[in-house]
């Protein structure tokens, strides 16, 4: 089939099987989150589609507000624009976030994954005080931004803390706290918030404008191979 005299080159053969890869993959994920869901008693009409090509942000803020509103959601085209499609392990820690703190299910949160879906809670916020409170952490491999997994955990611990009465909710954050890539182009330009402008900028914003109380501990600084340790504290505001 491969010789020189076969319809198919070889270059059309391999594209062929790729594809022919590909689209089993999508159909077994289409399944194992059709059971996923019939498990966690939803219906295909009630979750959410989104196209997820825009980026990491817009996958992590579709899984929050989804677990936040109690709706199922699944993310297609994960980071479709970048040179690199798919998930990366930044995502999958703030994915790992959004489990933890809000007792949902996912499926699809793996490397080079395309599609991913949350089954949180039927509820949202108001299932919340059935999560248990443990020592919550949440590890990238690599240098994924800690302060972008801190961003996507901030709404789901403020209402962990107020569905508790303002109890304080800590989880701690392993990966990169100052992270810029190698493929940067200009010396300022950075991917993702630096831990410094997080606890100076962000934080105190936030504190005095909506009363929240959120602070962070660095225990060890990591760059782009990682290795840093920040430790998050909040507790609700309560007007």
């Amino acid at each position: 089939l491969l010789s020189s005299y076969a319809p198919l080159k070889k270059k059309q053969l391999c594209a062929f099987l790729e594809t022919l890869g590909s689209v089993g993959l999508l159909l077994e994920r289409r399944s194992t989150e059709r059971r996923l869901a019939k498990a966690c008693g939803m219906a295909a009409s009630t979750v959410i589609e989104i196209n997820g090509m825009g980026g990491g942000q817009l996958l992590r803020s579709a899984f929050v507000y989804g677990a936040l509103l109690g709706r199922t959601v699944r993310v297609t085209d994960i980071r479709g624009a970048k040179m690199a499609p798919g998930m990366r392990h930044a995502q999958m820690a703030a994915i790992q976030a959004v489990k933890q703190i809000s007792g949902s299910a996912v499926t699809g949160d793996c490397v080079d994954s395309i599609a991913a879906m949350v089954v949180p809670p039927a509820g949202g916020i108001s299932a919340f005080p059935a999560v248990v409170l443990d020592n919550w952490k949440t590890r990238a491999p690599t240098g994924g931004s800690t302060m972008l997994m801190f961003q996507a955990a901030l709404p789901l611990m403020l209402a962990q803390s107020a569905a508790r009465g303002g109890v304080e909710i800590v989880m701690t954050f392993h990966g990169g706290t100052n992270v810029k890539s190698p493929r940067g182009a200009g010396r300022f330009q950075i991917n993702a918030p630096q831990v410094e402008y997080t606890e100076l900028v962000l934080l105190p914003v936030l504190r005095r404008l909506f009363s929240i109380d959120a602070r962070l501990r660095l225990h060890r600084r990591g760059f782009i191979h990682g290795g840093g340790v920040v430790e998050a504290r909040v507790i609700a505001p309560r007007w």
